[in-house]
């Protein structure tokens, strides 16, 4: 393998995370060839909106070529990117688990008293209440991974629509313009899928799947 990098990857991190979840995954990317930076977030105490600035002053601080990958709540925040700035949309990105169509248990969770707001704060607006960007920017490539292995804290309590990742409704990932594949995982699950890092590689290089 050539020691010249392959690029750099952002991996953003979902709801209620910090990062620490794409320990295997940062690990494999860079066995691969490609540098990781991390972007960390808070997920509810700050709007995504606001997020997306943050994203964008580390984005341009990276020598091209970037991708990105979005777990959850993260995908959200990519698509953001990807529309607000024009400039990064040669930039791949590949959503893994995200609900580009808003989640029906964040919406259902938003109304309870007292506790809905508190504990999804910045997630909603724009984003896991009716979805952000309803589409792919002209001039961008993304690829959506959705999971179906219906095991979660959400699949029990909200009565999520099937197939489902336990956390996500596949129907939910969807997004005009952008190849979607699926796979037999939990939500949590495709962070540490190597599957899934064998896609996004695919992606980020050929600017598709290869299934």
């Amino acid at each position: 393998m050539s020691n010249q990098p392959l690029g750099t990857v952002i991996l953003i991190h979902g709801l209620w995370m910090r990062g620490l979840e794409f320990f295997w995954m940062r690990r494999h990317l860079q066995a691969l060839g490609y540098q990781v930076a991390v972007f960390r977030y808070a997920t509810v105490r700050v709007a995504l909106t606001q997020s997306t600035e943050s994203l964008y002053h580390l984005w341009r601080h990276i020598p091209p070529p970037v991708y990105l990958l979005g777990h959850s709540l993260g995908g959200l925040l990519a698509l953001h990117l990807l529309h607000r700035y024009e400039e990064t949309r040669g930039s791949r990105l590949v959503a893994v688990g995200t609900p580009f169509l808003g989640s029906h248990s964040a919406r259902i969770l938003s109304r309870l008293p007292w506790v809905g707001r508190r504990v999804l704060g910045g997630s909603l607006d724009n984003g896991l209440l009716y979805g952000g960007p309803n589409r792919v920017p002209d001039g961008c490539q993304v690829g959506v991974v959705a999971g179906t292995l219906s095991v979660g804290f959400s699949r029990a309590l909200f009565a999520l629509e099937s197939p489902n990742d336990g956390t996500v409704a596949v129907a939910e990932t969807q997004l005009p313009g952008a190849q979607v594949v699926q796979l037999p995982h939990t939500h949590m699950g495709l962070v540490v899928s190597r599957r899934v890092v064998e896609l996004a590689c695919d992606f980020f290089k050929e600017g598709l799947f290869h299934e």
